[in-house]
């Protein structure tokens, strides 16, 4: 049980500031403890890979803080007076349509920006 704290730690540890995806080093170990025929090892692994995928999928799936949205679409809205219509997401998956004035080829497609102005279209 300390054994399996102390390797889980070390790889969560490694994979969040090292950037290293040790998933595929823990499967290695796995294959190699079963044709040893180590249990005990292989078991501490499984469990290890098993906390190392959910360490991922929550990294993955990070959610926005209020009034931050990344952009799907950019679209010129009336050319006229230089409006521009972007379109974006919250970190709930709801989407939002903004309308801003002079603002040409500042963003892209999947940035991330804070609009603290509510004055939005559903």
């Amino acid at each position: 049980m300390i054994f399996l704290f102390i390797i889980s730690a070390l790889s969560l540890s490694i994979r969040y500031y090292l950037k290293l995806n040790l998933i595929y080093l823990n499967i290695i170990l796995i294959l190699i403890f079963i044709i040893k025929k180590n249990a005990h090892l292989s078991l501490t692994f499984i469990i290890n890979t098993s906390l190392l995928i959910i360490f991922e999928i929550s990294l993955i799936f990070n959610i926005l803080e209020n009034n931050y949205y990344q952009i799907t679409n950019i679209t010129i809205y009336i050319s006229k007076y230089k409006n521009v219509k972007i379109e974006a997401i919250d970190g709930f998956g709801q989407n939002y349509k903004f309308i801003f004035k002079n603002i040409e080829n500042e963003y892209n497609i999947g940035d991330i920006v804070k609009i603290q102005n509510n004055n939005h279209i559903y």
